[in-house]
């Protein structure tokens, strides 16, 4: 479905205006923070040579590679030793838009290892949670931080 999605969607516009018309109206920039549709529209897109048109930056070819199943596979595989290697933290998004709730399930069931050191749910958010709520995805991420943070610091004392 992402491969069709990536394939099928325009990437060449008569000019910025026209291109921040279609980003902004339709899923999933349509849900993101203004922010962040904003540094999208400004970084994103880059103006051809000699023209008004403008272009995104990522080719088709790139965002359909990051979706082939062989690179998801991988990351799956390894996800139980990961945990038992390092603490893991989760955070996801509520809407099921890549992965159902049951799929989330087992990444957080403790089976072959996956314990993961904490799980968060951002509410009315789904797979791009950090596009559609930065500030709710920062102040998690700066929760992990600050508790990895404190820990390194304990350990270290600890060794004083």
């Amino acid at each position: 479905m992402n491969v069709q999605a990536a394939q099928s969607r325009k990437t060449t516009f008569q000019n910025m205006q026209q291109a921040e018309k279609y980003f902004r109206k339709r899923l999933p920039w349509s849900l993101w923070d203004p922010r962040i549709i904003e540094t999208f529209l400004e970084h994103g897109l880059m103006t051809l040579p000699n023209s008004t048109e403008v272009t995104t930056k990522c080719k088709t070819s790139q965002e359909v590679w990051s979706y082939e199943p062989y690179v998801h596979l991988l990351a799956g595989h390894l996800y139980g030793k990961l945990c038992t290697t390092f603490p893991v933290h989760a955070i996801f998004g509520e809407r099921p838009e890549m992965y159902s709730k049951k799929t989330r399930d087992v990444y957080s069931d403790g089976k072959e290892g996956r314990v993961l050191a904490s799980v968060a749910v951002i509410p009315r958010t789904g797979h791009l949670l950090v596009q559609e709520r930065p500030d709710e995805a920062a102040q998690h991420i700066a929760r992990v931080l600050s508790k990895v943070s404190s820990n390194k610091v304990d350990s270290i004392r600890a060794h004083l």
